[in-house]
């Protein structure tokens, strides 16, 4: 037993001091692009939380006319110009509020630092650096969150040691999209996104008695990724197998999961009704979604900004990922669903992206997939060395895929894809 702790001390603090590099790596690139946020999706992400904090409202005029670069920014849904009026008469905006709410508390710090350092020229009206580097901080926070939680999934599921559990873990972060969504683009929700999946499937994998707190704390845990990213709806699945083995208390399960789900999603209720005059509302209007015709090559494949392009150890990892285990048939459902649903939305086949950080969600499945693979090198002394060589290689291949992210343009990607390190 006093190994296993000291292990599991040892796992954390690679943990921390991972996490620690990781915020160094942020710090460095912010100080080269700036710290504020870029692009149109940030900016209203940003927008969200900067309002409801100094505000009280979710009317953007002020913070969409004071962050966007180009005041005549089209809306890409609707064609619109951006601050035609809606219904309501307020800014139509068609990105969830789930993660301005879980980075709020984490501007409000930075806010309040700006307050106490105004004397030293501090900007006090919810931009500058304080406010930027509290919503930064925020997301690496959900970052850690969870790779910690994936941590104890392998932990308990995987029968790996301590380390190989962690190292499985920041095998998969390494070599995917979330470096690059965590540490060079931290004002997107696909960390939050990806945290709140993990949270529910904590709940769900880590709980075995089955007790109503533990649905209803996935069931919370799954409406506020589903107001994060409306896609991750598909996590539903991840209740099938324990409402599968629990039908005799079908009834009791389903209500606190129904439950906590409704109180997660409630705020984007909220937020619709307020934007739009009704609770229910489709706000990626004129975004076309080929569900029967997905572009799954371009997607997975293309040079330009495909998934396993991009990040091969991710599909290393989906191929040996554990299918066959009657645990992870929901994940298993969910994971193929993601990519499905993904290759059939226009926006992310088309390759004006970073590769693969609609994906981002998958990081509990290709987790498992990285232990797999960590188990096959550890039952040999001559594998172990072929295995972590080769998860090295692909985490160096998709960091230097973040370099070219950084240093080109998405139309120049595709004439260097076959040069990844010239």
């Amino acid at each position: 037993m006093a190994d296993v702790d000291l292990g599991d001390r040892r796992a954390r603090w690679a943990l921390g001091i991972g996490l620690l590099l990781l915020l160094l790596g942020m710090i460095r690139l912010g100080q080269y692009h700036g710290f504020g946020p870029r692009g149109t999706d940030d900016q209203y992400y940003y927008a969200q939380a900067r309002s409801l904090l100094m505000d009280g409202d979710l009317d953007l005029h002020e913070e969409l006319s004071s962050l966007t670069p180009r005041p005549e920014n089209i809306n890409t849904s609707t064609r619109r110009a951006w601050d035609e009026p809606t219904e309501t008469g307020r800014v139509a905006c068609k990105y969830g509020i789930g993660a301005p709410l879980l980075l709020l508390p984490f501007l409000a710090v930075g806010q309040g630092l700006a307050l106490i350092f105004q004397s030293f020229g501090a900007s006090t009206n919810g931009y500058g650096l304080f406010p930027y580097l509290g919503w930064s901080i925020g997301n690496l926070f959900y970052a850690g969150l969870a790779l910690f939680l994936v941590y104890r999934i392998l932990r308990t599921w995987a029968g790996l040691t301590p380390l190989w559990s962690m190292a499985a873990v920041w095998a998969a972060f390494l070599a995917g999209p979330l470096l690059y969504q965590t540490i060079s683009d931290p004002f997107m929700a696909h960390i939050p996104s990806t945290a709140m999946v993990c949270v529910c499937a904590a709940f769900l994998f880590l709980d075995r008695s089955g007790s109503p707190w533990s649905y209803l704390g996935a069931g919370l845990a799954l409406g506020l990724a589903m107001a994060v990213r409306q896609s991750n709806f598909v996590y539903a699945a991840l209740f099938l197998p324990r409402l599968w083995s629990d039908r005799a208390s079908l009834r009791s399960l389903l209500l606190p999961a129904a439950a906590g789900l409704l109180m997660g999603f409630l705020p984007q209720l909220l937020a619709w009704k307020y934007l739009y005059g009704a609770f229910v509302h489709y706000s990626y209007e004129g975004e076309s979604l080929s569900l029967f015709s997905p572009h799954l090559y371009e997607n997975l494949f293309g040079a330009r900004a495909g998934l396993f392009f991009w990040n091969p150890g991710w599909a290393l990892a989906l191929l040996l990922y554990p299918f066959r285990r009657r645990e992870t048939i929901g994940l298993t459902l969910a994971t193929m669903a993601i990519i499905w649903l993904n290759s059939a939305w226009w926006c992310w086949w088309w390759g004006d992206t970073y590769g693969g950080r609609a994906y981002a969600s998958l990081f509990l499945p290709v987790s498992l997939g990285m232990a797999s693979i960590l188990q096959m090198g550890s039952t040999s002394r001559f594998w172990r060395p072929i295995v972590v060589l080769l998860l090295l290689a692909t985490c160096v291949y998709s960091a230097n895929r973040l370099r070219l992210m950084e240093t080109s343009y998405p139309t120049q990607r595709a004439l260097q894809a076959w040069r990844p390190f010239r």
